[in-house]
């Protein structure tokens, strides 16, 4: 009986030890390591959006309506494309590190590289980029782990972005992501009918443009 009480003992002990461990890597994870945990779950995303330009007063001085979806990675690369429909037409695609931009209307397709300091691609980049390279730009603070607020690190007066503000579901899925920069009002995007780690149809990455379409390079 001694003996049982004696293993008993060491049993609570290591299960004690071990529960006391755990607790200590919940606090170990900083808050950048949990929004880049956040991030990468999210392996395959599909959703409406609204981007919205807010001016003085948070007045809505350019809005946009589409949809888009990403896989993050797809035979070892990511996959991007985004669709605004309204107030007219025009889809961006993302494949080899270049971006495709067709305006149907002009029967124009712009082709560039990505420029990872242009704040403008900082969603494309936060969705489906290598979050813990992007993070380390930034100081990431958070009160609740759905709420983060991204500051540059870099005091370069050459730095565009001021700052950025995501909010996370509880699945892991932006919800929104909120940016400024010196040059302009602040930028707002919001998600809707969201579809996380579902599968999507490889070929709307692919699309062909239409016969005849003009396209651009831009360096």
């Amino acid at each position: 009986i001694h003996e049982e009480g004696n293993n008993m003992k060491r049993l609570l002990f290591f299960l004690n030890l071990t529960l006391m461990f755990n607790v200590q890597l919940v606090f170990a994870e900083s808050t950048s390591d949990s929004l880049v945990r956040q991030l990468t779950s999210v392996k395959t995303f599909s959703s409406d959006f609204v981007q919205e330009v807010l001016g003085d007063k948070e007045v809505v001085v350019q809005r946009a309506v589409g949809k888009m979806q990403f896989n993050r990675s797809c035979y070892g690369q990511a996959l991007f494309y985004w669709q605004v429909i309204s107030p007219s037409i025009s889809t961006m695609y993302f494949r080899d590190n270049s971006i495709i931009i067709y305006d149907p209307d002009l029967g124009q397709a712009t082709v560039k590289k990505v420029n990872y300091n242009d704040p403008a691609v900082l969603p494309l980049l936060l969705l489906t980029g290598d979050s813990t390279k992007i993070l380390n730009h930034f100081s990431v603070t958070s009160k609740d782990g759905r709420h983060y607020i991204l500051q540059p690190k870099s005091k370069d007066k050459d730095t565009l972005l001021l700052g950025v503000i995501l909010d996370i579901t509880s699945e892991g899925a932006v919800q929104k992501i909120q940016y400024q920069t010196t040059l302009g009002p602040r930028t707002q995007i919001t998600f809707n009918h969201e579809k996380i780690n579902q599968p999507l149809k490889r070929a709307i990455f692919f699309e062909k443009l239409p016969k005849g379409t003009d396209f651009v390079h831009v360096e």
